[in-house]
């Protein structure tokens, strides 16, 4: 059986773009995929969306939460997820069909022993689909680089259950962003690599 991959969402006033975010994920070639969804107090129809789908898809894992903000929004989800890769996903990502195939590749490629990430490339879209640039393409990246820069995108991550464990163990008191924590965790253990592959933003 493949590896399970849980792609986390933390809502939070994204009913726009929220149901083609989650039809880009249920259409996604690799066959293991379960969403796990937190939303961070809506008041908009958000909520409403993402009961419409754990109705119809049994591999939709849903919570509401108290407003804490994506960070830390992002970091319960960690909690809450029980997979072997796990994967970030903004709320206005549309994601290329097989963005989770090729990121699982990557990674059964590495040693499961030790915390991995693995991260992409994206382009860049508006909010009616027409295309407005491209991501910087093979990017550096290290320990230095991560302590003023995060090359690594938290919608085009994803990461082992070791570097869950790792990052869960030592949530930060004052933290920028969920993703550049997530690089500088594992790029200080110098497990990070690259993959070139693309993801869409709206």
């Amino acid at each position: 059986m493949s590896k399970k991959v849980a792609v986390l969402i933390s809502t939070y006033h994204g009913e726009k773009f929220l149901k083609e975010q989650l039809d880009s994920i249920l259409n996604q070639t690799y066959p293991n995929i379960e969403i796990v969804i937190r939303d961070d107090g809506s008041t908009d129809s958000s909520v409403d969306i993402v009961k419409q789908y754990q109705e119809k898809y049994p591999n939709i894992q849903f919570k509401q939460g108290p407003n804490i903000g994506f960070i830390r929004s992002f970091f319960k989800l960690l909690e809450m997820a029980e997979a072997d890769y796990y994967a970030y996903c903004d709320q206005d990502d549309v994601w290329l069909e097989n963005k989770v195939e090729l990121a699982v590749e990557a990674l059964e490629k590495a040693d499961n022993t030790k915390p991995n990430l693995v991260f992409g490339n994206s382009d860049y879209y508006d909010e009616t689909m027409q295309f407005m640039k491209s991501g910087e393409k093979n990017k550096k990246f290290s320990f230095k680089n991560s302590l003023y820069e995060c090359v690594a995108q938290g919608m085009t991550m994803m990461i082992n259950k070791q570097a869950k464990e790792l990052i869960l163990s030592n949530i930060p008191e004052k933290c920028l962003f969920h993703d550049w924590w997530t690089y500088m965790i594992c790029s200080g253990l110098r497990r990070g690599f690259i993959y070139q592959s693309n993801s869409c933003e709206i």
